[in-house]
């Protein structure tokens, strides 16, 4: 059974009550959480403290801009604080809901380099887990790519 890595982006003025339950509830399936804490610039409503204080098993990473698209930035700036000893890394969005307890038990079962969901024809950036060796052979190019969205170009590598 693998353990990956699992990251998030999580926007400074938006709070997920059930992701954090769910990330509370299958934290000892990941290696290690990190999530980027990426400013959409909303005044006033910078829930970073709140999310710390909610999360404490967590590392938090605070978002360096220095690409044109928001989230690329944000994950490249998660994977740039990994260490070596990662083997798969588990892309997950806050809204991508977990019903069933074994989900993960099923889902981590075997070491596979590419496992994904797929959402009609494309791969969703919402679920995604690929092994490391395969996410540093791409250009880690994780920026919207006409004719998809986010992690268009990642995927297609």
């Amino acid at each position: 059974m693998i353990r990956p890595t699992a990251l998030f982006v999580q926007p400074l003025h938006l709070d997920y009550p059930v992701w954090r339950w769910n990330l509370e509830r299958f934290k000892d399936y990941f290696e290690s959480i990190w999530i980027s804490l990426s400013n959409h610039h909303v005044p006033n409503r910078d829930l970073s403290n709140f999310i710390r204080s909610k999360l404490p098993f967590a590392n938090f990473v605070e978002v360096v801009r220095t690409r044109d698209d928001w989230r690329d930035d944000a994950v490249n700036n998660l994977l740039d604080k990994l260490g070596d000893g990662v083997s798969h890394i588990c892309f997950m969005e806050q809204d991508f809901l977990i019903k069933d307890k074994t989900f993960f038990d099923k889902v981590f079962k075997k070491d596979l380099p590419f496992i994904y969901y797929k959402e009609g024809e494309r791969i969703h950036p919402a679920f995604a887990i690929v092994s490391k060796k395969l996410v540093d052979k791409t250009s880690k190019d994780f920026s919207v790519q006409p004719p998809g969205d986010h992690f268009y170009k990642f995927f297609n590598e």
